[in-house]
């Protein structure tokens, strides 16, 4: 499994380096360090984005992180189907990506980023009442609370 995934890795790198073209000359003048530190701290809406992408990554992170002891601990189930629920989650942000593009052309990227966000919080907060609804089993609950994180997580980073 590790093989696979470093080999999916590596080739997802390679990709985007060779679709990177440097401009011969640089663009502009050249700012020193401070300055340019100065004009990127004062520009507003990079400081929303960066502080939305800093919550999704690390939100995104936490997720990845806490799921195995979700799974063992919460779940009772082995550590072998930590990667069942790994790849439901990875295969529905894929499955979810022409979605994503198709609305990406109908509607304002800013309002898709927000409504991914909201989506991505509100699913995950449902993780803390997996095992508390009666009649559904606990690991039912768990894949569709992780399924769901999927679609919203894969439209985050599609967009």
């Amino acid at each position: 499994m590790a093989g696979i995934v470093a080999v999916v890795g590596l080739a997802t790198i390679w990709l985007s380096l060779f679709g990177i073209r440097e401009t011969s000359r640089p663009i502009g003048e050249r700012l020193p360090v401070i300055a340019g530190f100065k004009a990127t701290l004062a520009n507003r809406q990079f400081l929303y984005m960066f502080v939305s992408v800093l919550i999704v990554h690390v939100a995104y992170a936490m997720v990845t992180a806490i799921l195995p002891y979700f799974i063992t601990t919460v779940l009772g189930r082995s550590e072998g189907d930590v990667g069942l629920f790994q790849g439901l989650l990875v295969l529905l942000m894929i499955l979810s990506a022409p979605l994503w593009n198709w609305l990406a052309r109908r509607v304002a990227h800013r309002k898709l980023l927000m409504i991914c966000m909201v989506l991505m919080g509100f699913i995950i907060a449902l993780n803390a009442f997996v095992g508390l609804v009666p009649g559904i089993d606990k690991q039912i609950q768990a894949y569709i609370t992780v399924g769901l994180v999927g679609p919203a997580l894969g439209g985050y980073f599609i967009l």
